[in-house]
């Protein structure tokens, strides 16, 4: 599901001829749901190595937003993987980080020096104040270990995760472009979370 998600969010920003706001920072950005730490880690390395493979690695990262200490802030993590997808401009929140790693990336993510953030569903209602131009839920439910079995995240974290995409763009001609939610799901699944969109 990685390709598929990646290719949505190069393309939401290839239609990004939006313009900046006044400090010049990219508006257009987009929140990745996954269903856990695991699968967090995985998706924000496939992002990495296909944003490499389109030989531009950090078109996901405002680097004037880093500023000269980029190096600093990055260390501040200690995570290595989390420290390599920063260096692309691909954020990640799941619960293996401290609340002071979780904050730093909410503001990197917020001020616009990182464009993707990839978030484990646990997360989505700690992320009050953010709000993206396009949501992607990568599948609706995940695996119980006590039940043995996949079950549905609730329908008040769905509504959650969708309601998130709440900035709209302005292309350079005036156009509104309104915000967006990808939902990944088994499609039989599909016409029962329609309903709620």
């Amino acid at each position: 599901m990685a390709k598929p998600a990646f290719n949505h969010i190069k393309k939401h920003f290839a239609t990004e001829a939006v313009q900046e706001n006044e400090d010049s920072v990219p508006l257009a950005n987009s929140i990745v749901f996954v269903s856990d730490r695991k699968q967090a880690r995985v998706t924000a390395l496939d992002f990495v190595t296909f944003a490499t493979c389109d030989e531009n690695s950090e078109q996901f990262k405002n680097k004037t937003l880093f500023g000269g200490d980029e190096k600093a802030v990055i260390a501040k993590f200690s995570e290595l993987s989390t420290r390599r997808c920063l260096e692309h401009g691909i954020g990640i929140i799941h619960e293996g980080l401290s609340k002071q790693e979780i904050a730093l990336m909410k503001k990197l993510f917020k001020e616009g020096a990182i464009r993707i953030l990839i978030v484990t569903q646990n997360f989505c209602w700690e992320l009050i104040g953010l709000s993206s131009n396009m949501v992607i839920l990568m599948d609706v439910e995940k695996y119980d270990g006590a039940e043995g079995r996949m079950i549905e995240y609730p329908m008040a974290d769905v509504l959650q995760m969708e309601g998130l995409a709440t900035k709209s763009l302005v292309t350079n001609d005036g156009q509104r472009l309104a915000p967006k939610c990808l939902l990944m799901c088994y499609t039989p699944r599909r016409d029962y979370f329609v309903k709620f969109l």
